[in-house]
């Protein structure tokens, strides 16, 4: 036996070509601590990524010396390896065989190892111990007697195939008498089975032994070979992209198809299998070291050059043969036969077949089968199963291709995951052309769309001024009772990019609503392949989009979706301003957290930032810009790029650059005074750049002629952007400030403002504000910051008042500070002669006074949003925080929430809510406390006009647990009650 065992190959086939001497060796085995994570494994090995199933919590890889180690049971150990087709399971049973015939194994002395294949009808129907030998001595039967005596001890049997046993025979044979301990208690196995001593899963290479595999199976060159895999690994500890410099062609081969495969894991997920990866390679030199444009090509290549390969014997030319769909009928006839028997048996999920089951392919047992199938013999039966299972796969989607009713068939299986990959060759192969399919890819009204934080009062009016779409704003987004965002078709816009369709690009994208795409909880899930589908899907939907947030994406991602919407080589874009290279892109919000050019080198630097400058200079459509920076690197060169390409410019209406973190050098003189001098088309500006070093140590403006009507000024620059800028610009309608400044100044030179945010410093200038505005027309949005509370005087509280009751125009309200006890009374009587307010924001102190307050809000039906954040009263400023809290609690259930119900009772306008109340204790309750909420939520649902409402106390358990329980009960009573009204939105956090 064990010179047997010996003689036979470990790897059975020499087709595709074997990649290095021992691939086994550098497969990945994992122990499986315990079965929680099956599902998780299996999810991982469909897709290839064996990276992810080897670091899973309850998985440990092992060697594969160590797959046969004793436990510490006092029981026979039992080992169960399993693994998805073509894997190297039985490989690896060969492996241990050889091993065996070699010497003694590491853990385990065994005077005989029996191989059993269980699909042999010998060995799964055996009765003895004597019909599991394979070879057939006439000592047999003496042995057998032997190792029963010794009740199995020193005897490893090794079942191969228990997932290709009947249920019957799962049920009653000697194999699982076996497995289960009935029969020969002492015996060890290795299957599947209950109550194991160790399972062991074989999952094939992963993403660094492909790099490995690649590099040494094209670089014969030992030495070179291993600085490359040492290069490799480097660049991947640093986050580089991987380069070499050897001169070596095979070396650059094996370093693009690495990069290639980056960037194509549909194929590098395959590549886990070995025969595949050997495909992969084999195919990609024949083609001149270019991956084809999809999987079918990739397969269809491969086949075509292991059907040459078979002619060969023939005395004819292989490369007569220019295609499959063109072979001559010598050939055609046998592999319409096996396309035939391959599509037959995949809807049956049977990946084997016994010689009987051949013999109606009468053409292709002539040609051997075109060199397409494996033959392995158990004991004196001969088995067959095609190269790999994707190899039948794909000649069951030809002969579906080839088939006259091939729409209804791709249609019986569209929604099994089994022919998943089967159907993607279909779709690679017919390029879905009949007007059939189309309704796999009209989802009639697909919501992709952005779900966000509504704006409240003042934001969208400020916001409209720069941006032109204002809701768009960073961190957000919120989920709905409806969301569609784990809904993106990812599965459809692969089939698309197989299928090579532009048709039914068109298609999927007239199913999206409003042209808008949001990536935002799914970007970093994504991988490369699928940002390339779907830059082919856009670049070919012939839509114009209205807004496609990619949310947080790599450098890489980047690169590879722009590249596929521009057409362009990747080596003439601005890295990670690619963007600027879409010709028809028209808004671009970009927030970078890592370098925006690459400092390889000061020439290299310099050369890319003069081509950003040039990039934004010379784009003809692009009106809007908004740049963040939130890292702590050096970023002013790219800053200026932006600046200078801008002055010179001629679309750009509206630029927003806000910096923060960023460390010295300072911006050079002179460069936003020439943005400022030279562009005559930027109607909107906004400047925060933190921190004040990185502005100049002085601004020299002397003329302006930007048309501004939109400004903002933040942050830590402010004080020397205002004293420099605004004595030189007349005319605003719209200004952000963060400090200071005179209000009579400002309306003398901006008569028509009609948007201002002002800090507020003392009450002299707080009583000018209100003042100006008692008789002002045309301001429209007030944002104050009471900085200091000396402001709040009772002369400041009487102007304030006698603005809101004399000022008829004034729509949009917000007061940055906590409003002290002593001040409310002096809002509250302005409010209540108030007619105009639309949107109110203000932080008020949570006392008995918020009654009258919430009182007078509930009579005004004008008011159309309301942001309230209830304060401690000043009167427990000396408290500790559990304290407030204690106060803090009760308060909020007993006054704020029967005073928010009562007045959405009473208000039936309000369409926005927010409210807020931090210093409440998460935990507590009391038995009338949730009848309060119970009632909060009923007024919610049945309001005429709420749309949406947020209620911010950090995740106070009573009201999330409230609303998971009555959730269904009142979406139910609301679409009876208002069906043509859309449910409004809760939001707790």
């Amino acid at each position: 036996m064990r010179q047997h065992y010996k003689h036979q190959p470990i790897v059975a086939t020499d087709w595709p070509p074997r990649i290095g001497k021992d691939f086994f060796g550098r497969l990945a085995l994992v122990e499986k601590q315990d079965s929680t994570t099956q599902a998780e494994s299996a999810w991982h090995l469909l897709r290839g990524q064996v990276d992810k199933t080897v670091k899973l919590t309850e998985n440990k890889e092992i060697s594969v010396e160590d797959v046969l180690k004793p436990t510490d049971s006092s029981l026979s150990l039992r080992v169960v390896i399993d693994g998805p087709p073509g894997i190297g399971k039985t490989t690896l049973c060969r492996k241990l065989l050889n091993m065996w015939s070699n010497g003694p194994l590491v853990h385990q002395q065994y005077e005989l190892v029996l191989y059993c294949p269980l699909r042999n009808s010998k060995i799964a129907t055996a009765t003895t111990l004597a019909d599991l030998f394979v070879y057939k001595y006439h000592e047999v039967p003496m042995v057998a007697e032997w190792f029963e005596k010794r009740n199995g001890e020193g005897l490893l049997i090794i079942f191969d195939g228990w997932d290709e046993l009947s249920e019957q025979l799962r049920l009653s044979s000697l194999a699982a008498s076996i497995i289960h301990r009935k029969h020969y208690a002492s015996s060890s196995l290795l299957e599947i089975m209950s109550n194991l001593s160790r399972h062991v899963q074989v999952i094939g290479f992963s993403k660094e032994e492909i790099s490995t595999v690649i590099i040494q199976t094209l670089q014969k060159d030992t030495k070179l070979a291993k600085e490359l895999i040492n290069r490799k690994k480097e660049d991947d500890e640093n986050g580089k992209p991987f380069t070499t410099t050897q001169s070596s062609e095979d070396s650059q081969l094996a370093v693009k198809l690495i990069n290639d495969l980056e960037v194509r894991n549909d194929v590098q997920s395959l590549c886990y299998v070995p025969l595949v990866c050997s495909m992969v390679i084999l195919v990609y030199c024949k083609e001149g070291g270019h991956l084809p444009t999809t999987l079918t090509q990739l397969y269809e290549n491969f086949i075509l050059q292991t059907i040459r390969r078979h002619v060969k014997r023939h005395d004819i030319n292989p490369h007569t043969l220019g295609s499959l769909s063109s072979l001559p009928s010598q050939f055609a006839k046998p592999l319409q036969e096996m396309c035939q028997l391959a599509y037959t048996n995949l809807a049956n999920t049977r990946m084997t077949f016994s010689s009987h089951q051949l013999q109606s392919l009468s053409e292709a047992v002539k040609e051997d089968y075109l060199g397409l199938m494996t033959k392995f013999k158990e004991y004196d039966e001969e088995k067959y199963q095609f190269l790999h299972l994707s190899i039948q796969e794909f000649l069951a989607a030809w002969w579906i291709a080839k088939h006259e009713k091939r729409e209804e068939v791709f249609k019986d299986h569209f929604d099994d995951d089994h022919f998943r990959m089967c159907l993607r060759f279909v779709a690679g192969l017919t390029h879905l052309e009949h007007e059939s399919y189309q309704q796999y890819f009209n989802k009639q009204q697909l919501d992709l769309q952005c779900k966000r934080k509504r704006l409240f009062g003042f934001e969208t009016c400020h916001l409209s001024y720069f941006y032109q779409n204002p809701e768009i704003k960073r961190f957000y987004h919120i989920k709905s009772q409806a969301d569609d965002f784990d809904n993106v078709p990812t599965h459809l816009v692969q089939l698309l990019y197989e299928s090579q369709n532009t048709t039914l690009c068109q298609v999927l994208a007239q199913s999206i609503n409003n042209h808008s795409l949001c990536l935002d909880r799914v970007s970093l899930s994504i991988s490369l392949f699928d940002w390339l589908c779907l830059s082919y899907c856009i670049n070919n939907s012939n839509t114009t989009w209205n807004h496609l947030h990619l949310g947080i994406v790599s450098n890489q991602s980047l690169s590879v979706f722009t590249a596929g919407l521009t057409n362009n080589s990747l080596q003439t874009q601005c890295k990670r301003l690619e963007f600027l290279n879409l010709p028809q892109l028209k808004i671009l919000h970009l927030k970078m957290d890592h370098h925006t050019i690459p400092t390889v080198d000061n020439t290299y630097y310099i050369d890319k930032c003069t081509e950003l400058e040039k990039c934004i200079e010379m784009h003809s459509t692009l009106q809007e810009m908004k740049i963040e920076y939130n890292e702590e690197n050096e970023i002013t060169s790219t800053i200026i790029s932006v600046i200078r390409g801008v002055t010179r410019n001629k679309t750009i209406t509206s630029l927003t650059i806000h910096v923060n973190f960023a460390p010295p050098p300072p911006l050079p003189d002179g460069v936003i005074e020439q943005l400022l001098k030279d562009n005559n088309t930027l109607q909107a500006l906004s400047l925060d750049m933190r921190p004040d070093e990185l502005l100049p140590s002085s601004l020299n403006i002397v003329e302006v002629n930007t048309p501004l009507t939109a400004l903002e000024i933040g942050g830590w620059s402010s004080e020397l952007m205002t004293s420099s800028l605004l004595p030189h610009i007349k005319g605003l309608h719209c200004l952000i400030l963060h400090d200071p400044y005179p209000p009579h100044l400002l309306f003398l030179s901006h008569p028509s403002l009609r948007t201002l945010t002002l800090p507020l410093d003392t009450a002299e200038s707080a009583i000018e504000l209100f003042t100006i505005l008692q008789t002002n027309t045309t301001l429209k949005a007030l944002s104050v910051e009471i900085q200091e509370e000396r402001v709040y005087t009772s002369s400041m509280g009487t102007s304030l008042q006698d603005m809101l009751t004399q000022n008829q125009t004034l729509k949009y309200l917000e007061i940055n500070d906590d409003i002290p006890s002593s001040f409310l009374s002096f809002l509250t009587t302005g409010l209540r002669h108030n007619t105009s307010l639309q949107r109110l924001s203000v932080s008020i102190p949570l006392n008995e006074e918020i009654r009258t307050f919430i009182n007078v809000i509930s009579q005004k039906n004008n008011l159309t949003e309301l942001k309230v954040n209830f304060k401690p009263d000043q009167s427990y400023s000396n408290c500790s925080e559990e304290e407030k809290k204690q106060i803090m609690t009760p308060l909020f259930y007993e006054q704020v929430l029967p005073a928010v119900t009562k007045m959405l009772q009473s208000h039936t306008a309000i369409k926005l809510l927010r409210i807020e109340c931090r210093d409440v204790n998460k935990e507590s309750s009391q038995p009338n406390w949730m009848e309060l909420v119970q009632h909060l939520y009923e007024t919610i649902f049945i309001h005429p006009s709420l749309e949406y409402i947020e209620i911010n106390t950090e995740y106070i358990s009573l009201l999330v647990d409230t609303l998971k329980d009555q959730k269904k009960t009142l979406i139910d009573r609301h679409r009876k009650e208002q069906p043509h009204k859309p449910l409004p939105i809760v939001r707790l956090y």
